[in-house]
């Protein structure tokens, strides 16, 4: 039986080594990768505050004069000083921009404010960057993966030497991410090595060959473990062979624990990839008409007492409200190193009488999530999320959002973003435990306590362990080879 054990590791190890250690190196450069971040302004949301006297044209005025008679919602956006109405017809178009002050359509409008919105996030206003190049990011690419969650974004490339390139979403005036040379080619190798991306055409045979290739390490980890415990360790005596074997012994006992750890999450992690994922998904599509986008701004502001930052319609339950951001907060400068995001101050007006809706952002998201999941029950549990957590973590990169939880069993929760209407993440059983196993064992959460930096230790520590168990490996192996030869 031991004999047999001992071909089983040595047959399993040969077949896997390869794969793992690409996976271990690649793995082992992912937290420096995220510290090679192009420099940057800021990720702030250009500050505005809504100043009435710079709205002439009321919306519903402006609309008709360009002969829009429905539209799916709106917004309001500052550039160079000029107050825009963002106007989205339908929910898939690309949004129109009617001057606020003269009611006319500005002329590649949500191209302009993309610039606008790359220059202000590279360099906040304090210098001017030639523009490269600019077009719209509809799928995610290489270059812009599936981790930075936001479509349709403007990919604003500037002329530099270094190719920086700012991937804007004008739809909410936010930045989703910076890349340069250096940094996209890096992204690139990783995610290559790392997440076979050029298997993506195949996926379902990429699962398949990846979940063998990670059962047969699991396997071959618990054969080596079992070698460990049942057999004694010769003493090295000046013979190279056992001095080698010894290492390989003793830095794969300790390694095991991470190789068995590593490999079973993203077992987990790669199969929970054949669900369908919903993320980013428009819950309602409303059609909103003309006739009733009026609205008195100055009543509005009256109302609130504090200083305008956005506005938008929602319809819910066949009533119309003006949706209105008070926050006067963006975006962190870093939301990635601040890992949250302050709660915005949000009023939803009703506009037949302009009343106040109390909680009005919190029944718009169970609204949003019984549709989405097609119920009609009330939440056992409603709360905004605005910073990381374990449920919502890093990797989900939208802030803030409503988590919404519609039985008591906690069998469907989803979040959703009130601000656009949209889908965040839906979390089912099957993901809470994929969302643990990755968080806790392949990114070793479990380190989060002592900061970034600790966690980034300890992942590359039992990464470099795995590297090191696997070339010893494969010395003794084509050593023993080679003698046999």
């Amino acid at each position: 039986m031991k004999k047999k054990i001992y071909k089983w590791h040595r047959t399993l190890s040969i077949i896997i080594a390869f794969p793992v250690l690409i996976w271990a190196m690649s793995g082992f450069l992912h937290p420096i990768m995220t510290d090679i971040r192009p420099q940057i302004a800021t990720q702030q949301t250009p500050a505005l505050s809504i100043d009435s006297s710079m709205m002439k044209v009321p919306l519903n005025k402006a609309l008709k004069e360009n002969d829009i008679l429905s539209f799916f919602n709106f917004r309001i956006v500052s550039m160079d000083d000029t107050l825009y109405y963002q106007v989205k017809k339908t929910a898939a178009a690309a949004p129109e921009y009617l001057s606020a002050f003269t009611g006319k359509l500005l002329t590649n409008g949500d191209k302009l404010y993309a610039i606008y919105l790359a220059e202000h996030f590279l360099t906040n206003g304090k210098t001017k960057v030639s523009i490269a190049s600019v077009d719209t990011v509809n799928d995610f690419t290489t270059g812009y993966n599936v981790i930075n969650k936001l479509l349709p974004v403007y990919r604003v490339i500037f002329n530099r030497a270094d190719g920086i390139r700012i991937y804007v979403d004008t739809q909410q005036s936010r930045f989703s991410y910076a890349s340069d040379k250096r940094r996209a080619w890096l992204n690139s190798a990783f995610i290559f090595l790392h997440t076979w991306s050029w298997m993506d055409n195949f996926s379902l045979l990429k699962v398949i060959i990846i979940t063998a290739l990670m059962l047969m390490t699991m396997f071959t980890a618990c054969f080596g473990l079992y070698i460990f415990f049942t057999t004694k360790s010769k003493n090295v005596l000046g013979n190279k062979v056992v001095k080698r074997r010894r290492i390989h012994r003793y830095t794969a006992v300790f390694a095991a624990l991470f190789t068995l750890l590593f490999t079973f999450s993203g077992c987990v992690h790669i199969l929970s990839s054949l669900a369908k994922d919903d993320r980013g998904k428009t819950i309602l599509s409303q059609r909103i008409s003309t006739d009733n986008a009026g609205f008195d701004i100055a009543r509005v502001q009256t109302l609130i007492h504090h200083p305008l930052c956005d506005l938008s319609f929602v319809q819910m339950n066949q009533q119309l409200y003006l949706r209105v951001n008070a926050s006067g907060e963006g975006m962190d400068k870093d939301l990635m190193m601040r890992m949250s995001v302050t709660v915005p101050k949000i009023y939803f007006i009703h506009l037949s009488d302009y009343r106040i809706l109390p909680d009005g952002d919190k029944l718009y998201a169970i609204y949003l999530a019984n549709n989405y999941l097609h119920k009609n029950i009330n939440s056992s549990e409603t709360v905004i999320v605005s910073k990381f957590g374990y449920d919502y973590d890093f990797s989900d990169k939208v802030l803030p959002v409503w988590q919404v939880v519609l039985n008591h069993d906690n069998s469907n929760t989803v979040f959703v973003e009130t601000a656009t209407g949209k889908l965040r993440k839906e979390s089912s059983r099957i993901e809470k435990f994929d969302a643990f196993c990755f968080a806790f064992f392949h990114k070793h959460e479990f380190m989060a306590w002592g900061g970034k930096n600790l966690k980034d230790f300890s992942t590359m520590f039992w990464v470099f362990a795995q590297i090191v168990m696997i070339i010893f490996g494969l010395i003794i192996y084509f050593k023993r080879t080679k003698k046999k030869t």
